[in-house]
């Protein structure tokens, strides 16, 4: 068994002795996880007296509705078992003893906000906090994972196959498999991708290939279930917003459940936003992607738009189904620009909303 396997297996046994923990970010998604998992063995490594433990901020039960993720461990060897996950430790008793290193982002989410935040690798948009976190490293890079991966690199510690696995798969599906055309892959990324598919021993299309159609597989998921699947939450002034990423197209989301509105609204309740917002993508038969606005304040609604609009997004309004057409506050519509993704819009609303 490899040492990554041996270490996750023994920091299990010691989370509430941690003195450094690596959390993703709440949507959990694959470059989360597994930059998580990486860079605290990486740190461990480098610093063998500190317990150093990587939490997943999700609950146990719903990383079965991550199935890219639960293939590209499953491919590399890592016992889902051998993962803490939040709701199995107590988080606040930790926060007294553990300084934390932030991956994937670079604002805490809700449930890790007593933490002195350590570190950072990540990136997203720089929201300017913790400039005494070290390292304090943020570029805009595809994936987190390129970055671990440089790190790894760079330390001169050997990097093993399915280490090399796990972190190459992440940057294939984050820059969708090195394509220039798809606007996510920069140098960087290109860069560590290409040290790292040779000790992999894989194709890098099957393997993107495979882990591609994990991620997109949602046969049986219910529309709870898709909206919680890849879900994040801000605090914009004095609003609360959350976004859910779903690679489905509202036309095709609409026949499964024609009571979908209904449950987003009821996601939205039980979340407890103000706005709710879902970002929908389709590959069929191009990529496209769609916006849909959930917010009673229509006024705001409609301001929003525009400042979105104006600011290269391109919002072209989709007709809404008759059971939908005399809803205040639910808009959908088609997103011209389709190189925006949630990292990107994140610091459009962050802008909008200090000036609402």
């Amino acid at each position: 068994m490899n040492t990554i396997h041996r270490w996750l297996a023994s920091v299990k046994k010691q989370v509430m002795d941690a003195d450094l923990v690596v959390i993703g970010n709440e949507a959990a998604d694959l470059d989360s996880i597994v930059s998580s998992i990486t860079y605290g063995y990486l740190r461990s490594l480098q610093e063998p007296k500190r317990v150093v433990v990587p939490i997943l901020d999700i609950p146990r039960a719903d990383l079965d509705l991550r199935l890219d993720v639960v293939y590209l461990l499953r491919e590399a060897g890592i016992k889902v078992e051998d993962l803490v996950f939040r709701d199995e430790i107590a988080v606040d008793a930790l926060a007294e003893r553990a300084r934390l290193v932030l991956v994937d982002h670079n604002r805490p989410g809700v449930h890790f906000q007593l933490f002195q935040v350590a570190g950072i690798i990540d990136h997203h948009h720089d929201e300017g906090e913790y400039p005494q976190a070290d390292p304090r490293l943020i570029e805009p890079v595809g994936s987190t994972a390129t970055l671990v991966g440089r790190e790894f690199l760079a330390s001169g510690l050997t990097v093993d196959q399915d280490l090399a696995l796990l972190l190459v798969g992440t940057i294939l599906l984050d820059t969708v498999n090195l394509e220039e055309r798809a606007g996510r892959v920069t140098g960087t990324d290109r860069e560590v991708a290409n040290r790292l598919l040779p000790l992999i021993q894989q194709d890098r299309q099957q393997l993107f290939t495979a882990i591609r159609q994990a991620k997109f597989n949602l046969l049986g998921l219910s529309t709870h279930d898709l909206l919680r699947r890849d879900y994040k939450e801000y605090g914009f002034a004095h609003l609360r917003c959350g976004i859910s990423s779903v690679p489905m197209s509202m036309q095709t989301w609409w026949a499964m459940d024609t009571n979908l509105l209904k449950g987003m609204e009821e996601f939205a309740s039980q979340r407890g936003v103000d706005i709710f917002l879902s970002m929908n993508n389709s590959s069929i038969p191009v990529f496209t992607r769609e916006l849909i606005i959930l917010w009673s304040d229509v006024e705001g609604e409609v301001k929003l738009c525009n400042w979105l609009s104006r600011n290269e997004l391109v919002l072209l309004p989709l007709g809404l189904p008759e059971n939908a057409q005399h809803r205040s506050g639910f808009r959908m519509y088609q997103q011209q620009n389709v190189k925006f993704s949630r990292k990107k819009l994140q610091p459009l609303l962050t802008e909008f909303f200090k000036q609402y």
